[in-house]
């Protein structure tokens, strides 16, 4: 079961309720959501801190930043605006896709 966090306290009360996995954001900025102010992937190193759950990354998540959401300490992104907002959408998953598949394996390492 995951729980959407956007806080360290977020965080600390899902881990505490028997969440299995983390999904926290907003990482950057994300056209459905552009009243909510970005956290960075600080967010993630916070949360990554305080548990020893999975941490997913969404919230504006492209090719370009995932690495520095791995690289944060989750052991995975979320990607969707970004993929059905696309001209193709199919393509631009395969993008994200491949990208991430050229990382470094250490920054698609759990923590």
């Amino acid at each position: 079961v995951g729980k959407s966090v956007h806080s360290v306290g977020a965080a600390i009360a899902a881990d505490k309720e028997g969440a299995d996995y983390l999904l926290a954001g907003t990482i950057f900025k994300t056209s459905p959501k552009p009243d909510t102010k970005p956290q960075g992937p600080a967010l993630i190193r916070s949360i990554v801190a305080v548990t020893n759950k999975p941490v997913i990354g969404i919230g504006g998540i492209t090719r370009k930043n995932a690495a520095s959401v791995l690289d944060a300490g989750a052991i995975g992104i979320a990607a969707m605006s970004g993929i059905l907002a696309a001209a193709n959408p199919s393509k631009a998953a395969e993008s994200l896709i491949d990208s991430m598949a050229k990382l470094p394996l250490l920054a698609r390492q759990p923590r």
